[in-house]
Order: C-alpha cells, then structure tokens, then sequence
C-alpha cells in the first residue's frame, strides 16, 4: 500500500512534477504476477492506436469515465502495479484531469493533446505519436 507521504515525497523528488513522480512511483510499485494475455484483456482495444474504442470499452455506462473505470482500465491494460497504488495515483492526481469538475472524464478530457491518454501512455512506457494535424496546430 502506498500512502500519501510516499506520494508528497515521490513528488518532492521529481520538483513538483506529478508526471515524472508517477512514474517513479510505478517503477518502485511491486508487479503482481499474472498469466499471459487471453480472456477479456486479449479483447482490449489498443489505448494508443484505438483511443475512442478503449474509452468507451471501460465507460461502461456511457456518462464518461469516473475514477474507479479509470483504475479498473489502468490494472486491465497496463498490469503495473497493485490496486492500491494505482487507486492512490489517480485520487492525486484526478484534477489535473477533471477540468471541468464534473467527478468523470470525458471523451474530450481523455483523448486532448496533455490529456489522460497521453499520460498513461507517457507514464507506462508507451508514448503517443502526435499526428499531422496536431503537430501544425502546435506551431501556428
């Protein structure tokens, strides 16, 4: 179990930076054992390549994903860290987010540029290529 000191001392390290904190504290998180990738996690559509179809997969009841959809994807996907850990880091970090305040991330929330994709992406080893478009709207 990780507490909330770990995670004010994790973010002391890192400067304040809750991305590069994230990280260190998934690294240093045990990884459960599980066995290999049949049943529903084979089924998953890719985060990086099929944003849109992984949000709504784990959006169960259609309203935007809320913190416990978002921890339940977290474990199914990526298989990093215990309950616990990933409970913890999405409650420090959920208002970064959450911009609205609405309690659930939306479709627009998760796939904008900065937005809850490209950080798990970012902090579980994988890291989104920006397209065309969003590489010329970045420099106009």
């Amino acid at each position: 179990h990780m507490s909330a000191d770990q995670v004010d001392d994790a973010l002391r390290r890192c400067g304040g930076d809750p991305s590069r904190a994230v990280e260190q504290l998934l690294r240093a998180a045990p990884t459960p054992t599980r066995s290999g990738a049949s049943g529903p996690q084979a089924r998953l559509p890719d985060l990086a390549t099929q944003p849109e179809a992984w949000f709504r997969h784990f959006d169960r009841n259609g309203n935007g994903l809320e913190r416990h959809e978002v921890v339940e994807a977290v474990l199914e996907t990526f298989q990093v860290a215990h309950r616990s850990v990933v409970q913890e880091l999405i409650d420090s970090l959920w208002p970064m987010f959450d911009i609205d305040s609405s309690g659930a991330i939306s479709l627009r929330e998760f796939t904008k540029r900065d937005g809850l994709r490209e950080a798990l992406l970012a902090q579980l080893g994988e890291s989104p290529q920006p397209s065309q478009q969003q590489q010329q709207q970045h420099y106009q």
